[in-house]
């Protein structure tokens, strides 16, 4: 099962799958990492995502490997030992979105932050997207849909989505935000969902 696939900085496709591990085609040939190349795993990747200098980070059910040129290095094992890891997100910034069973992580290619403890936030995100002016959408199984609005420099306000109610049981599987600036949301159990900024329109229910 292919779980991930992303671009890298030089035009590489880097795939990851359940039972294949991590893959990287450069348009004629593939090269295999696994355990042996210093991953934590040789299968189950569970996301790819392109970060800052030239970064590629990997995300197994047991923790991230950052991969730079043909150096491979563990990330915060100390910390994702105890999460279970399901999606990474690269923001227009570059910066690297990480989300858990737990709580939600930035990293800017430097430092690691749990916003999810700076938020105070006792639920899980399973979705994120970023609109036109910066701000970052979450979505989540059961409380709605929350925005981090950008204010100064790198700081965010946490705000709960004004559809909350109307959204409260649903379970957010993905999120788009496509360039008129309408709000696709693909559920588990109410099939994908538009707003527009007027209604809510249930679509294949």
């Amino acid at each position: 099962i292919v779980n991930a696939i992303e671009e890298d900085h030089n035009g590489n496709i880097w795939i990851g799958s359940t039972w294949g591990g991590l893959s990287i085609f450069d348009g004629k040939n593939f090269k295999i990492y696994n355990k042996e190349n210093g991953l934590l795993e040789s299968g189950g990747v569970i996301s790819i995502c392109r970060g800052k200098n030239n970064q590629m980070i990997v995300a197994f059910k047991t923790g991230i490997n950052i991969i730079e040129g043909k150096a491979i290095s563990t990330f915060h094992n100390d910390i994702f030992a105890n999460h279970k890891i399901s999606k990474l997100f690269r923001d227009k910034s570059g910066n690297v979105w990480i989300l858990t069973d737990k709580t939600l992580f930035i990293y800017n290619g430097y430092s690691l932050v749990d916003l999810g403890h700076a938020f105070k936030i006792d639920f899980v995100f399973s979705a994120i997207a970023q609109d036109k002016n910066g701000n970052i959408w979450l979505g989540t199984k059961g409380n709605g849909i929350f925005i981090l609005e950008k204010s100064v420099g790198d700081k965010y306000v946490l705000i709960p989505y004004n559809k909350n109610e109307q959204l409260s049981r649903i379970q957010v599987q993905s999120i788009l935000i496509d360039k008129e600036n309408n709000l696709w949301i693909g559920s588990d159990d109410f099939g994908i969902i538009k707003y527009d900024y007027k209604t809510l329109t249930f679509i294949n229910q």
